[in-house]
């Protein structure tokens, strides 16, 4: 799981909203109380207080967004102030899956991507004659 901070740096009167990402942090637990446990022991690691924080942003899985024992839940039992707020990005990639699997339009050039795919994927001799002639690596997401 990557981990991404987003701060605000105050210099005299100039006020800035910063993001970095920090470092990934290695799951051992897919579980919503395992995966609280090890943000919260990286926070510390990172020597973060995580009384400072204000807030947190996961993807809209139930693990990590639910509202009775996801991620999000349990880390505001620890600090009421660290508010969820579903992730934009991935919001808008589920807006994106779902348009696909809708749109004939889609479903047929997403099935006609996945075809090529398969195709070179499957065989040594094509991908690499498509690797000659193409830049671009094709690769399942």
């Amino acid at each position: 799981m990557s981990e991404v901070i987003r701060y605000v740096h105050i210099h005299e009167t100039n006020v800035e909203i910063k993001e970095s990402f920090t470092d990934f942090i290695e799951i051992h637990e897919k579980t919503s109380e395992a995966l609280a446990t090890e943000i919260l022991s990286k926070l510390d690691a990172d020597s973060l207080r995580f009384e400072d924080c204000r807030g947190q942003t996961y993807d809209n899985a139930a693990v990590m967004a639910g509202r009775r024992t996801g991620v999000q839940t349990r880390i505001r039992e620890k600090n009421p102030r660290a508010l969820y707020d579903p992730c934009d990005s991935h919001s808008l990639n589920l807006v994106g899956v779902h348009a696909a699997h809708v749109d004939p339009v889609m479903i047929t050039f997403f099935g006609t991507i996945e075809r090529i795919f398969t195709f070179f994927a499957s065989l040594t001799h094509p991908w690499q004659v498509m690797k000659q002639h193409v830049e671009l690596a094709i690769k399942r997401t």
